[in-house]
């Protein structure tokens, strides 16, 4: 992938220029690898999102997204590839919705549905994000505070009637529902699975 040749070749750079000692090459190149592939969704939904005037928009819609998902858990890909590939694919359709988005009674009751739903089933834990008992018990208060808080502000927004950051934001909400529920799915039927194969 370019990401890992990418990745190398700086590194190299790096090692060559004398900055980075070649017996932490691994160390670094891990590193360097992690912080792209956290940012590269966040730099493509900024250039696409300004490109296209819909950055003042796109950010209710991103920030909850992100916060919420940190501690709520949910569907995450098994492979960095995939990972990237269906971030931008979905960021780029949640743009469109964004763009396209006028207030609707249904979607603020189909987003208050999805924060409630966050708030039961979170955090769900990922096999590839698996949590202690204590983090379970952490990051649910922590996913009720920020889903609350949310849902707080939206009220805010939609009482001075700014009704496309009420619509980011409960898209944003019902998104993260999605993830959350595949997750609650996929976990049932894991848990299904073995308890059949025993």
């Amino acid at each position: 992938m370019v990401i890992d040749w990418l990745v190398r070749k700086t590194t190299d750079w790096l090692i060559s220029k004398n900055v980075v000692a070649a017996d932490d090459k691994d160390i670094y190149e891990y590193a360097m690898y992690c912080t792209l592939i956290s940012y590269i969704p966040i730099l493509y939904i900024v250039v696409v999102s300004a490109l296209f005037g819909w950055f003042g928009k796109f950010i209710f819609f991103w920030i909850p997204f992100v916060l919420i998902r940190k501690f709520s858990g949910g569907y995450h890909a098994n492979s960095t590839e995939k990972c990237l590939l269906f971030s931008c694919t979905l960021l780029t359709i949640c743009l469109i919705i964004v763009k396209n988005l006028y207030y609707s009674h249904f979607i603020l009751l189909i987003g208050v549905i999805a924060a409630i739903g966050i708030c039961v089933l979170s955090p769900v834990e990922s096999v590839n994000k698996p949590l202690t008992k204590a983090e379970k018990k952490q990051y649910g208060m922590i996913t009720i505070g920020i889903v609350c808080f949310m849902e707080l502000l939206s009220c805010v927004f939609l009482h001075f009637k700014d009704y496309d950051v009420v619509m980011c934001m409960q898209l944003s909400i019902i998104m993260v529902f999605v993830f959350v529920g595949v997750e609650s799915v996929l976990n049932i039927k894991k848990t299904t699975i073995s308890s059949d194969s025993l």
